[in-house]
């Protein structure tokens, strides 16, 4: 008997000493209706390494477990368990009112398993929770976008140990806590609150943005909005929404898509960068890689029907790998269309964001640990600052373009109006009757072709000046539209002043046709000047404009040396390309020029439409026009006017289907 009383002496001693160690380490005081959001601190770890729930309790009471995080970080992967514990105390008073509760939370994207215990001293042993991510969706342990366990319940001065056996998945990371019932009640309601609005906003955003690019007519655009669509997607996968509302019965899906989705970003991303990278040299190269890492992407996601998400599984690292290389790509050919001061903001704030990706991939397939990175929050940080800055920038690209087109046609209006003073202070030195007939019809066929030329830049400078004005004063505002109305009004009354009557003969056959007041005077010879001044100029023109709409504008340059007036030479060029451009829905267009003995042969090339040889030479009339034209019809005119003035040799090519092409033969020195 006194055997057995010194026995039971001794282990309630070594109880105590093990309890008061315990709690020198791995204590956790709770008080009533007070939660604890973070215990990753107060825990202590122990790998798994397949022992049981007694092992790991006599592991526990062997003081085996270590308050050292490195354990979990250096776990060989994602999926290795560690087993967590902390010893949890009421600090209430025990005057016998009811037990209070406290919630297990851990909230973290995508987790592997978690299974979560609680050992009263008594020995009683609780199973709070048993999850595993091949379980269908439950509601019943589910947080937002998180975990929950069952109720924690201890009574005042009651101790007990808590022990968590944790997978953390792709992301290795901790992010667990002690929320009362109200407090988590709370919680969800303000993470709804965020959430909601998160995706409200970047959904209200997209669809400003497409809709915007859409009347734009700027496929790049497009394109930006289709790669951020499937960022949110990707977004919604990791707060766990998708598996939630549309495979809930179905975890399998829930295990491999965010490997597809990564896929199908990789594989649009690079279309995007090698559609952007369209021009020649090192540019071509890389729109080819691209496009065949593209390529890539998209034929493993067309294998998964074949061989199961095993070979999702199989190429995980490419994935990874490409999926940075689209990063890199994106950032890059942002960078291309980029420029001024807020585009150099836009650039920084790219490759900013693409580091981090970067690294956070890094990161993952090196192991390290990513238990201090609220992952949830970076990553719609780094979609709403890439979005925002990319879609702003590539707005104001846009407008940009709009402003350099109109500012060079705005130039080539002086240019030709100094030309027309020229040309009138010449006639008005005319005296006779006949030559004052021909001076009028002519000036009414001037004026007519100055409208024509006048309608583009002036809607061009209206859509820019709408835009700056439109949160000034309404009374300027409607100065501008008024200043508007009446000079588009006034181009509008010259042109359908000078449009020949429906009954006179065919508008070929009257007096003086289209003519250019663009020449050198009289017996005056221009000094003679390279080709590729005409072809790069008109290149610069409509380079951007042709990138906006998913076109490939090429150049092929000549430094042959003409005499033809510079401002001939130009308008004809930039006629044929602008209607190239305009008329052009895929492919490219291409202009240069064939050197002969003693002329050059100037080509336009495009892969328009097309046309039959009838439909070509009615075009080539004055104020005829196809169909799809929103002009007046004298655009192609007026080149075939200048040609004969100057002695040139204009002819056109077109076919239906195949596009259209145009050659303009001319002297060399």
């Amino acid at each position: 008997m006194i055997c057995c009383k010194k026995i039971y002496r001794a282990a309630t001693l070594a109880l105590l000493a093990w309890l008061a160690t315990v709690s020198a380490v791995a204590a956790l005081d709770l008080k009533p209706g007070e939660a604890r959001p973070d215990i990753v601190p107060d825990l202590l770890f122990l790998k798994d390494r397949g022992k049981t729930l007694k092992e790991v309790i006599a592991d526990f009471q062997q003081q085996r477990f270590r308050p050292d995080i490195d354990i979990f970080n250096n776990a060989e992967s994602g999926f290795e368990a560690v087993w967590m514990a902390v010893e949890l105390t009421n600090r209430s008073d025990d005057d016998g009112r009811p037990a209070d509760e406290w919630i297990l939370t851990s909230d973290k994207p995508l987790q592997a398993g978690i299974e979560v215990y609680l050992i009263r001293s008594d020995g009683l042993t609780e199973t709070l929770l048993d999850f595993d991510n091949s379980q269908p969706f439950d509601t019943e342990n589910r947080t937002l976008t998180g975990l929950r366990s069952g109720a924690i319940t201890l009574t005042g001065g009651e101790e007990a140990l808590l022990l968590t056996r944790y997978q953390s998945g792709i992301i290795r990371s901790i992010r667990m806590g002690l929320q009362t019932p109200q407090t988590l009640a709370d919680r969800a309601v303000i993470a709804g609150v965020g959430f909601a609005a998160f995706y409200a906003f970047s959904i209200a955003g997209l669809i400003f943005f497409c809709g915007f690019n859409i009347s734009l007519r700027n496929v790049i655009g497009i394109y930006y909005t289709g790669l951020s669509s499937l960022g949110l997607v990707l977004l919604a996968f990791v707060d766990g929404f998708l598996f939630r509302f549309f495979w809930p019965d179905r975890p399998i899906f829930n295990l491999h898509m965010g490997n597809v989705i990564f896929l199908a970003m990789s594989a649009f991303g690079l279309f995007i960068a090698s559609r952007v990278f369209v021009d020649g040299g090192w540019n071509r190269i890389w729109s080819r890689i691209s496009l065949a890492l593209s390529m890539l992407a998209s034929g493993i996601i067309l294998l998964i029907p074949v061989f199961g998400f095993y070979i999702v599984n199989l190429l995980i690292v490419p994935i990874y790998l490409l999926f940075a290389l689209m990063f890199a790509a994106i950032i890059t050919a942002g960078a291309k269309w980029r420029h001024g001061r807020f585009h150099a903001f836009a650039n920084l704030t790219a490759i900013f964001a693409g580091i981090i990706v970067v690294a956070l991939i890094v990161m993952k397939l090196g192991g390290i640990g990513l238990q201090f990175l609220p992952v949830h929050l970076m990553t719609k940080l780094i979609f709403a600052l890439m979005t925002v800055t990319t879609m702003v920038a590539l707005t104001a690209d846009i407008l940009d373009l709009r402003r350099d087109h109109q500012s060079a046609q705005k130039r080539e209006l002086e240019a030709l109006a100094q030309e027309a003073e020229k040309s009138r202070a010449l006639l008005a030195a005319e005296k006779n009757y006949s030559r004052a007939r021909d001076l009028a019809h002519l000036r009414q066929t001037q004026l007519a072709t100055a409208s024509h030329d006048l309608k583009q830049p002036l809607a061009s400078l209206r859509m820019t000046l709408d835009t700056i004005a439109n949160d000034g004063d309404p009374e300027v505002q409607t100065r501008l539209r008024e200043a508007f109305d009446y000079m588009e009004g006034l181009t509008a009354s010259y042109l359908a002043e000078a449009r020949p009557d429906e009954d006179a003969d065919d508008p070929a056959d009257n007096e003086g046709g289209v003519e250019d007041e663009a020449g050198a005077p009289d017996g005056e010879v221009a000094k003679p000047y390279e080709l590729s001044l005409i072809l790069r100029t008109v290149h610069q023109m409509f380079h951007e404009e042709a990138i906006s709409k998913g076109l490939q504008l090429r150049m092929v340059d000549c430094t042959a040396n003409v005499t033809l007036p510079p401002l001939v030479l130009m308008r004809i060029v930039s006629n044929l390309v602008s209607n190239a451009v305009k008329y052009s829905k895929t492919g490219k267009v291409l202009f240069g020029c064939r050197r002969n003995s003693d002329t050059v042969c100037l080509q336009v090339h495009d892969t328009g439409a097309g046309m039959s040889a009838d439909a070509l030479a009615n075009l080539l009339q004055p104020y005829r026009k196809g169909e799809q034209s929103t002009g007046e019809g004298l655009g192609l005119a007026i080149c075939v006017e200048l040609a004969e003035k100057h002695g040139l040799d204009l002819e056109a090519a077109s076919e239906p289907g195949r596009g259209t092409c145009f050659s303009l033969t001319i002297p060399v020195r």
